[in-house]
């Protein structure tokens, strides 16, 4: 415990830092963080396509949507848009 309250201590003590961040610095900080966050929800996005249409496999409105699975193939071939293929109801 006297261990945590040390760390916390020099963690959150002030002391002067004599250094300076420009605007450009700030901006980087900024593109990396929103880079970070689309990134994410892109890896999100591609995964979700492909676990939604597992399971479209076994339910019963297969007949409609039967070469999905191929259709998200051949999207991702042709590099056009995941959601292009999905019927949205």
């Amino acid at each position: 415990m006297k261990k945590i309250l040390i760390f916390t201590y020099f963690l959150f003590m002030n002391s002067e830092a004599h250094a300076y961040l420009d605007p450009g610095t700030g901006s980087i900080i900024i593109q990396a963080i929103l880079g970070a966050v689309v990134a994410f929800f892109t890896t999100i996005g591609i995964y979700w396509v492909k676990v939604k249409s597992f399971f479209k496999r076994f339910s019963k409105k297969n007949k409609d949507n039967k070469n999905l699975w191929k259709k998200s193939q051949v999207l991702l071939e042709t590099h056009q848009p995941l959601f292009s293929c999905l019927k949205i109801e």
